[in-house]
C-alpha cells in the first residue's frame, strides 16, 4: 500500500518540526515549503494526498495558494487543513470560502492533528474509490451500447452468443455491486465511542448487496456525543453514493465557528436546515431521491437529549427505566424536497440510568406490517423484550423468506443509559 503524501507550508521552521513530530509513527511521506510560491510549486510537482497550509507567508499568501489549488484541475480535489491562530477569525471565513477543508489552531495537538488528517484522507479516498467506479460504471455502459447496436444488426444468428453475453454482464454487474457494498460498509463506524455510562447497539441489512439506509455514531466534544440513522430513497449504487455525502455533511455542520475563532456545537435543528439547503444547492438527489433523517445530540453530564427530524416516519421511542415507552413524535420535511427559510423542530428529553432510546428506518415497520397496516404495537412489543437482538434477527429471518425480492433495508440504533 502507497503511503499518504503531506505538504507542510509554513515559514515557521518550528511549527513544521513540531508537526512533523505529530506525525512520527504514523506512515506517512512528509514534504515541506517554506513560502507561497515554493508550496504552489511542490504542489504541482508532487500531487501530495493533503496539504497544512500557513496562511500568512512570505512571497504569496496562503490564500492565494488555496485559490490556485480549487481553480487547477488536476489539485482542485486534494484535501486542505489550513493552520491559523485563534484570533484569525476573518481569514478562516476567508479559507472556508475559497475551498478550505478544515482548519487547525496552531500550534495543534498531536491527537487531533493525527484525527483531522486521517478523516481528510479518509475521506478523498472513498470519494476516490466511488468515482472511479463512477467513471468504470459509465464505460461499461457505453461498451455495451456499442455491442447492443452492433448485434441487433445481426440479431437471428446471435441468440445464443446474445445469452453468453448478457450472463457476462450480469457477473460483472454484481462484481461491481459487491464493490460498492464494501465502500459503503467501510463508511460506517467500526466501533462506537468508548464512552462511561453509554453504550450502543446497532443493527444493518441491506435489502440487496447495498442500500439506502445508513446511521453513524462521533463525539463531537468531551462532552457531546452526535449520531443519526438516515435512509436515501431508492436501493443500489446511487443512494449508497449519497450517503457518502451523507456522512460528509453532518460531520461538517455539526460544529459551528464563532467569532472569536472557537467551536461550538451546532443544534440538530441547524445541523438539518444547512444539511439541506446543501443537497438542494449541490444537486445531489437530480431531482429523484431525498433522505429522511433523526439527528441527535447527547449531552453527557446532563444527561441531556435533543432530536430533530426530516421526514423520518419511523418515530424514535424512548424506553424509560420503569418499562414505559415514549415515542418522539416530531415532523419536518425530508431532506432534498425543496429549500425553505424555517429550520426544523428540535424537542429535549432528560434520560436517566436505564433508559434506551432507539432508532430505526421503516424496513423494521415493513417487518411489523401485518394485514395490510403498519403494526406499531409489534415494534413497541420488540423493543420492550429482554432478548430484543435475538428476537429481531428472528423477525428478519422471518421476513426475509416472505419478501423475496421486494425488501427494504432494516437499520435499528439503540443508546442506552447505564449508570
Amino acid at each position: 500500500m502507497n503511503q499518504s503524501k503531506i505538504l507542510i507550508a509554513d515559514d515557521n521552521l518550528d511549527m513544521i518540526y513540531l508537526i512533523k513530530k505529530g506525525f512520527e509513527g504514523q506512515g506517512y511521506e512528509i514534504i515541506e515549503a517554506h513560502d507561497g510560491d515554493e508550496a504552489f510549486q511542490k504542489i504541482l510537482k508532487e500531487k501530495p494526498d493533503l496539504v497544512l497550509l500557513d496562511l500568512k507567508m512570505p512571497r504569496r499568501h496562503g490564500l492565494d495558494v488555496l485559490r490556485e489549488i480549487r481553480t487547477t484541475e488536476e489539485l482542485k480535489d486534494i484535501p486542505v487543513i489550513v493552520l491559523t491562530v485563534v484570533s484569525d477569525t476573518n481569514e478562516k471565513i476567508a479559507a472556508l470560502e475559497n475551498g478550505a477543508n478544515d482548519f487547525l489552531l496552531k500550534p495543534p495537538l498531536t491527537a487531533e492533528l493525527r484525527a483531522r488528517v486521517k478523516t481528510q484522507l479518509n475521506l478523498r479516498n472513498a470519494t476516490q474509490v466511488l468515482i472511479d467506479y463512477t467513471h468504470k460504471l459509465e464505460e461499461a455502459v457505453e461498451s455495451k451500447t456499442r455491442e447492443l447496436k452492433e448485434y441487433a444488426n445481426r440479431l437471428e444468428g446471435m441468440v445464443e452468443d446474445k445469452v453468453g453475453v448478457i450472463k457476462h454482464q450480469n457477473e460483472e454487474h454484481l462484481l461491481d455491486i459487491k464493490s460498492a457494498a464494501k465502500i459503503q460498509r467501510s463508511l460506517l463506524p467500526e466501533k462506537m465511542p468508548n464512552v462511561e455510562g453509554v453504550s450502543f447497539f446497532a443493527r444493518y441489512v441491506p435489502c440487496e448487496r447495498i442500500g439506502g439506509d445508513f446511521y453513524n455514531v462521533f463525539q463531537i466534544d468531551e462532552n457531546t456525543l452526535g449520531f443519526f440513522i438516515a435512509d436515501v430513497s431508492g436501493h443500489g449504487v446511487p443512494s449508497a453514493m449519497i450517503t457518502v455525502f451523507l456522512k460528509q455533511e453532518i460531520s461538517h455542520h455539526a460544529k459551528r465557528v464563532l467569532r472569536n475563532g472557537r467551536y461550538s456545537v451546532a443544534k440538530p435543528r441547524e445541523v438539518l436546515h444547512k444539511f439541506n439547503r446543501s443537497f438542494i444547492a449541490n444537486k445531489v438527489g437530480e431531482g429523484s431521491y431525498f433522505v429522511t433523517i433523526v439527528y441527535c445530540i447527547f449531552e453527557l453530564q446532563e444527561r441531556k437529549l435533543t432530536v430533530s427530524i426530516a421526514g423520518h416516519h419511523a418515530l424514535p421511542v424512548i424506553k424509560r427505566n420503569d418499562g414505559r415507552l415514549e415515542p418522539i413524535e416530531l415532523q419536518g420535511f425530508p431532506i432534498g424536497w425543496f429549500e425553505v427559510d424555517e429550520e426544523y423542530k428540535e424537542h429535549h428529553y432528560q434520560l436517566d440510568a436505564g433508559d434506551t432510546l432507539f432508532l430505526y428506518t421503516d424496513g423494521l415497520l415493513d417487518i411489523a406490517r401485518g394485514k395490510g397496516r403498519i403494526d406499531f404495537d409489534t415494534v413497541h412489543a420488540l423493543f420492550q423484550r429482554d432478548d430484543m437482538e435475538e428476537a429481531l434477527d428472528r423477525m428478519i429471518r422471518s421476513y426475509r423468506k416472505r419478501k423475496e425480492g421486494e425488501r427494504d433495508d432494516v437499520t435499528l440504533l439503540a443508546m442506552q443509559i447505564t449508570n
